[in-house]
């Protein structure tokens, strides 16, 4: 593996790590309009990707790569209301895909079939991830700023399990 590819595992691991923090500033916000449903929704988030950073960890040590990784700031500009951040979300995980498609054509550029099937978890994953994205704005656009509507997708959130 080079030093290049390194790199870049290492910085994904940290946007990885990153996204966490996004969602955990997501779910602040939620609990804040009284949406305990969403803020759980995006609790559950926030561990996924922080899972996510953790493979790409386990990965690099299997490889005997250092893991280093970078500064994960504070999340900053958090919408003020749901459909902002059902929008942000959906922003950020198209970004994430964009990366790990970067990575991914690198290493079809250097040949590193090792980490090329690495990845393709990480491209099916972001499939998930899009959708799951799109799905939250579709049924705020179905609820149509109805209250009850509102009422029930939150409960519906609160259901995901980590």
């Amino acid at each position: 593996m080079t030093e290049e590819m390194i790199g870049r595992l290492n910085e994904q691991m940290t946007l990885e790590f990153s996204s966490g923090y996004l969602y955990l500033g997501f779910a602040a916000r939620l609990e804040s309009l009284a949406l305990p449903g969403a803020a759980h929704w995006y609790r559950v988030q926030a561990e996924e990707e922080l899972r996510h950073g953790m493979r790409l960890f386990e990965y690099l040590i299997r490889l005997s790569a250092e893991p280093m990784p970078g500064p994960v700031p504070a999340p900053r500009d958090i919408p003020e209301d749901f459909a902002g951040i059902a929008d942000a979300g959906l922003r950020h995980e198209r970004f994430i895909t964009a990366s790990i498609e970067g990575i991914l054509f690198y290493a079809i550029g250097e040949n590193d079939l090792q980490t090329q099937q690495f990845l393709q978890w990480f491209i099916g994953e972001q499939v998930e991830e899009e959708a799951n994205a799109r799905g939250i704005i579709d049924a705020l656009n179905r609820a149509d700023g109805c209250k009850a509507g509102l009422m029930l997708l939150d409960e519906k959130m609160g259901g995901r399990e980590g």
